[in-house]
């Protein structure tokens, strides 16, 4: 995964295999933990008795931190950490990697993607959370990208989901229930939660040794599916709510 900070001491987490890298800037200083543990409870966090958990506790999930702090004391991710996070994981053989930040084309991180796909790396994107109908936030707008958006207990779309023509699927996002640092949980809204459920079952497949090839792995997505919205793929669920629960 390529996000903030990741609380490895949480009581969901400790214990996992999970190795954790700092790809920000060097003089840099670290962002806050929130979103990077919310995240990687929901990949690989131990069943608790407070409802926590994730899709893959037997995994092993590498996490890369690319979110610092701005001199006002905002986090910020540049576009430089963005690379040296997919150089790692590449050369860390990872087979897929959930990205749960929006930004917008950039033509470095554009062609350091594809060489990323090339060598096998299979990208899941948050399609974004700023209500964009025209305009694509990356790198989930990247043709190579599994662009996933939100959906609530009842498949309605969240309300400022992304949109747009590159939208690939629908997955629960919405009053998801995870890890917060400290310990303990908060229920959380976004595309980027929608993501650890593509990204498991993707893993799954490779897994399986069902190949990286990501046409054959959408189809596959797609064989399981809810169609939601107008008939076939529109932009504002895609082909639609991916309904496959994971075979482990």
């Amino acid at each position: 995964m390529i996000d903030t900070a990741v609380d490895a001491s949480h009581p969901v987490l400790l214990g996992q295999r999970i190795e954790t890298r700092a790809l920000y800037t060097p003089k840099g200083r670290s962002a806050p933990a929130d979103h990077g543990t919310a995240i990687a409870a929901l990949l690989i966090g131990k069943p608790s008795k407070d409802g926590l958990g994730g899709l893959l506790p037997g995994a092993e999930l590498k996490a890369a931190n690319i979110f610092e702090l701005s001199e006002t004391g905002e986090p910020v991710g540049h576009a430089s950490s963005f690379l040296r996070a997919i150089n790692w994981l590449v050369r860390m053989h990872v087979d897929v990697v959930n990205i749960g930040l929006t930004s917008a084309n950039n033509k470095m991180v554009r062609k350091a993607m594809k060489r990323a796909v090339d060598f096998g790396l299979i990208v899941v994107a948050a399609a974004g959370n700023h209500g964009l109908k025209k305009r694509k936030a990356y790198p989930a707008g990247f043709k190579y990208s599994v662009a996933v958006t939100a959906v609530g207990p009842y498949r309605g779309v969240m309300r400022n989901a992304n949109r747009g023509d590159h939208i690939d699927f629908a997955a629960p996002g919405i009053r998801m229930w995870t890890a917060k640092p400290g310990g303990g949980g908060k229920f959380r809204n976004g595309t980027s939660y929608a993501t650890t459920y593509v990204t498991a079952l993707l893993g799954l497949e490779v897994l399986r040794n069902r190949g990286k090839d990501p046409a054959t792995l959408r189809q596959f997505l797609r064989s399981g599916i809810i169609d939601l919205g107008k008939p076939g793929k529109d932009d504002i669920y895609g082909w639609g709510f991916v309904a496959k629960k994971p075979q482990c």
